[in-house]
C-alpha cells in the first residue's frame, strides 16, 4: 500500500516527531510504500493564492506532487499539535492548497457548489495523531473537540474516507518518559492494525530484462550522472574548495544515479527532484542494500528514518541554493545582519545553519547508487546482452 504521512510540527526534538518516527517505521517494517512529509522542513508555501483556486488551476510543482500523492495515497496519517483548536498555519495551508477539487472531491453535475460534493479519495483508511497540553474531559466539555469536526467530517467525511481514527495524546507538558513510549507504542499498535503486513504478489519489474531503449537510457543516465561528479571534482580541485556550485553538481549526479536505479528495479522514474519518493518505490531489498553500502563508504551509521529526513533535506538543498536569497526575503538589510550575528552568538550551531550540506553522506549514497549500476551493467555484458559502460572519469 502506498501511505503518505504529513507532518507538522517545528520541533525536531517534539514528541509529534517521535510519533511520525514510530510510525514511518512501523509502516515500512509491514512492507508499505511511504511517502513522508515534514512540512517545516520542506518550507511547504502555505498561502492559497487566487489563481490557484479553479479547478484546473495549472499548480506550482510541490503543490502538484503533494495532490498526485494524496490522489494515489492507499492510507493517509497526519501528525500535528493542537493549536487553539486547530492545525498550525503551515498544515492548514496544505490542507487548503493540496485537497482541492478534482483531487479530493467534486460537486456532481449541476451542483454550483451550494452541493454536497462527492469524495474523490481512494485512501482505505486515515489517521490523524494530535498532541495537547489539554486535559481530555476540558477538551470536549469546553472546547467541543474541533479538530474531531475538522478531520472526520469536513475533510476525511467529505473527501470519502470513512475509515477514520484519531487519537489524542495529553497532556504532554506533564507526561513522563513512560508515558510518552507508551504512547509510541499505542500509535504502531494502530498503525498495525489499520495497515498490516503487506504480501508481494509479483516479482520487482527488476528481475524482467529492460529492452535496449531502456539499456541505452541507463547507460546515459549513469554516464551524465559520472560526467556531473567530475566536473564537480574539477571546480574543486581548481579553486581548491569546496562550493555551493560544486555540492550542486554532486545533488544533480546523485539524482541522476537514483534515477536509474530506480529505471533498473522498477522500470521507471519520477521526473521531479522528490529524492524520498524516487527512494521508496525501490523494493524493500534494493533500499536496504544502499543504506548498507552507504554506511560502508561514509562511514556513517543512518537509521532508515533518518535516510528519509536526509533526502528531503538534499531536495530541499536542490531548490534552496539555486536561490539562497529566497531565504531571507522577509527580511531587510538590518534584520538580516541581527540574524547572523545571533547564529554566531548562538555558537553558529550547525543544528541551527540555514543550510545543511552532509557531504560524507551525499558521497556514500553515490558510491553505493553506482555499485548498484555498474553491477546491473555488468551483468548485461557478460550475458551477451550488448549493454557496455561507456568510458568515465571518477
Amino acid at each position: 500500500m502506498r501511505i503518505s504521512v504529513i507532518l507538522a510540527h517545528p520541533d525536531k526534538a517534539s514528541l509529534n516527531h517521535a510519533i511520525t518516527s514510530a510510525a514511518v517505521e512501523q509502516l515500512e517494517m509491514n512492507g508499505h510504500s511511504v511517502s513522508f512529509h515534514d512540512l517545516y522542513a520542506e518550507y511547504f508555501g502555505p498561502l492559497l493564492v487566487s489563481k490557484e483556486i479553479p479547478k484546473d488551476a495549472v499548480l506550482p510543482e510541490p503543490v502538484k506532487n503533494h495532490c498526485e500523492e494524496i490522489r494515489q495515497a492507499d492510507g493517509i496519517i497526519v501528525i500535528h499539535p493542537n493549536w487553539w483548536g486547530q492545525p498550525p498555519a503551515i498544515l492548514k495551508g496544505w490542507i487548503d492548497r493540496v485537497i482541492r477539487p478534482g483531487i479530493a472531491y467534486e460537486f456532481l453535475e449541476g451542483d454550483a457548489g451550494e452541493g454536497i460534493p462527492k469524495g474523490l479519495l481512494k485512501a482505505e483508511a486515515a489517521i490523524v495523531f494530535n498532541t495537547s497540553n489539554t486535559l481530555p474531559e476540558r477538551e470536549q466539555q469546553v472546547f467541543g473537540d474541533p479538530l474531531e469536526t475538522i478531520w472526520r467530517n469536513c475533510i476525511f467525511g467529505l473527501c470519502g474516507v470513512g475509515n477514520f481514527h484519531r487519537r489524542t495524546f495529553s497532556t504532554v507538558v506533564t507526561s513522563t518518559a513512560g508515558e510518552r513510549e507508551e504512547w509510541l507504542e499505542e500509535a504502531r499498535t494502530l498503525i498495525d492494525k489499520l495497515f498490516p503486513k503487506a504480501e508481494r504478489t509479483t516479482e520487482p519489474i527488476a528481475s524482467q530484462d529492460r529492452g535496449p531503449m531502456d539499456n541505452l537510457q541507463i547507460k546515459l543516465l549513469h554516464k551524465e550522472a559520472m560526467d556531473r561528479l567530475h566536473d564537480a571534482e574539477l571546480l574543486h580541485k581548481n579553486i581548491n574548495q569546496k562550493t555551493d556550485s560544486g555540492y550542486l553538481l554532486e545533488l544533480l549526479a546523485f539524482e541522476l544515479l537514483l534515477k536509474t536505479v530506480s529505471l533498473i528495479n522498477v522500470g521507471k522514474y519520477c521526473r521531479n527532484h522528490n529524492y524520498q519518493q524516487l527512494y521508496e518505490f525501490l523494493p524493500q531489498k534494493i533500499r536496504k542494500r544502499i543504506l548498507d553500502r552507504m554506511k560502508y563508504w561514509s562511514e556513517i551509521k543512518l537509521t532508515n528514518n533518518q535516510l528519509q529526513k536526509l533526502l528531503v533535506l538534499y531536495k530541499n538543498n536542490f531548490s534552496r541554493l539555486r536561490y539562497p536569497f529566497e531565504a531571507y526575503h522577509n527580511m531587510n538589510e538590518c534584520e538580516y545582519k541581527e540574524y547572523g550575528d545571533l547564529w554566531t552568538a548562538m555558537g553558529a550551531s550547525v543544528d541551527e545553519a540555514e543550510f545543511q550540506y552532509h557531504p560524507k553522506e551525499l558521497y556514500g549514497l553515490c558510491k553505493a547508487l553506482q555499485e548498484e549500476i555498474e553491477k546491473y551493467l555488468a551483468n548485461k555484458a557478460l550475458h551477451g546482452n550488448g549493454v557496455n559502460t561507456f568510458h568515465t572519469t571518477t
